[in-house]
């Protein structure tokens, strides 16, 4: 954990030895957060200080948790994503329910986004594409409108100004959709492999993507250019 913007960092104790997969903060209360791990799910309530695992010990499919959500408008709803499916519980933790209906049944879960203005409204990024449900994840739609060849999307994020602006990094590039994911552009001509998309908060056009062989890129401008951010690695 860093206090000073990342000039800094302390291993939180509790999790020395974890092999921590994902994490996720609560947009709401910061002190809220989950980890996802090769073994499970677990939750702390004080910022990382303490973690107790919500997630069953040993459970056969709830593991190597790749990806997590927690849901804005209430803490005991988490969504978490793992090689086989995504899961919920909304008790949190104290019971899970797999939710895969619509979904092809070989999809590992490579990120989870809630709708912030509208949670029963979930985005699903996996290696068959791009998924919507209207339900808190009861029934899935497969998005259209991204070809095959670049289906497989390892982030989903939506614009923290323009809820209606939806970024996706598959493994042939940046895709963007300006109405809520039913019309998708190629945001740039570059065939960049995206394994993760930060947007500046105070500035929604300023995007960072990390990439496979080309760094951490930068865009002033929506997604239409980057540039290499790179000095110093």
């Amino acid at each position: 954990k860093s206090e000073n913007g990342g000039q800094t960092w302390t291993l939180l104790s509790a999790t020395q030895g974890w092999p921590v997969l994902s994490l996720a903060i609560h947009p709401k209360h910061p002190e809220t957060l989950v980890a996802g791990t090769l073994h499970g799910v677990y939750r702390s309530e004080n910022g990382g200080a303490e973690w107790r695992r919500v997630s069953p010990a040993n459970h056969p499919d709830l593991k190597g948790v790749v990806s997590l959500a927690l849901d804005p408008t209430d803490r005991q709803v988490i969504y978490a994503g793992t090689p086989h499916l995504p899961w919920r519980t909304q008790d949190g933790g104290a019971s899970w329910t797999s939710i895969h209906r619509g979904m092809i049944d070989d999809s590992d879960m490579f990120s989870i986004a809630v709708d912030r203005t509208d949670p029963q409204r979930i985005f699903a990024s996996a290696c068959s594409g791009i998924y919507r449900s209207s339900s808190r994840g009861d029934l899935w739609s497969k998005m259209q409108g991204i070809p095959g060849t670049n289906r497989r999307t390892h982030i989903i994020l939506q614009d923290p100004v323009d809820e209606k602006i939806i970024y996706a990094g598959t493994t042939q590039g940046l895709w963007k959709s300006p109405d809520g994911g039913s019309t998708w552009v190629k945001a740039n001509p570059y065939p960049y492999v995206i394994n993760s998309i930060a947007i500046d908060p105070t500035n929604h056009k300023h995007l960072y993507l990390a990439t496979d062989r080309s760094g951490i890129l930068k865009s002033q401008d929506g997604g239409l250019t980057f540039q290499a951010l790179n000095e110093g690695f």
